[in-house]
């Protein structure tokens, strides 16, 4: 039997978009969004500065674009700046739970969620 990455990667190169649930499509659109405007948001806060420096510093490269900057650099450089980036506003406070964010997590999301958890399980994933 496959170890469990190598299910995750059968199972994942199988999927299809249209075997995804339509609100599990929307709201994942909307976490995307979320994510861009998150990071965008941090461009001109210290640690956006920072990290921005840090990702040009550590080499040159075209592959990816640092978020809201027109900064190319090397993929791994990219996905470092704008990752942190779009941490920068949760961690500004402190006192912030964990999941309640910037967005608002509602009955909806949740939905979302239950719905994806019982179509992997009808599929048998």
């Amino acid at each position: 039997m496959p170890g469990y990455s190598e299910q995750l990667a059968q199972w994942c190169a199988g999927l299809k978009f249209t075997d995804l649930p339509a609100d599990v499509v929307a709201s994942t659109r909307l976490r995307v969004l979320d994510v861009i405007g998150l990071a965008l948001a941090a461009v001109p806060l210290p640690t956006g500065k920072s990290v921005r420096a840090a990702a040009l510093a550590m080499g040159k490269g075209d592959d990816a674009r640092i978020l809201g900057t027109g900064d190319r650099v090397p993929a791994m450089q990219a996905a470092l700046a704008n990752g942190t980036m779009a941490q920068a506003q949760r961690t500004r406070n402190p006192h912030q739970q964990p999941d309640s964010g910037h967005r608002a997590r509602g009955r909806r999301n949740d939905e979302g969620e239950r719905r994806t958890a019982d179509h992997c399980r009808r599929r048998g994933q």
